[in-house]
């Protein structure tokens, strides 16, 4: 509606484009296993109801952390619902881990 608009209100001599929002990420630390970026995503899913119910999940990386080389964090891109959901709640299910959530930006 609003390209529309300012489609009609400004000359030839401008570029009325629409930028793609990126969606808000959340950071996973305390996965006990290394696994894929599809397998974690799968168990995202079938462990997590407000998952299931996202629009949107995307896991974007995986790599051990610091302290622990045995303990694993993600990066997840998901809908901005979930986003608010997940922090409020704290934490995701990963096979037998509890795993705490962050907001990825911290």
């Amino acid at each position: 509606m609003l390209k529309s608009l300012a489609s009609q209100h400004l000359s030839d001599e401008y570029e009325v484009r629409e930028i793609k929002r990126n969606n808000p990420r959340l950071k996973i630390v305390g996965i006990s296993e290394s696994m894929s970026l599809d397998e974690l995503h799968s168990n995202l899913i079938a462990q997590n109801i407000v998952l299931k119910n996202s629009s949107e999940c995307k896991v974007l990386k995986l790599w051990p952390t610091k302290k622990s080389p045995g303990v694993f964090q993600a990066i997840v891109d998901v809908d901005n619902t979930t986003y608010l959901k997940l922090l409020e709640r704290g934490h995701v299910l990963v096979n037998f881990d509890s795993c705490k959530v962050y907001d990825a930006d911290d």
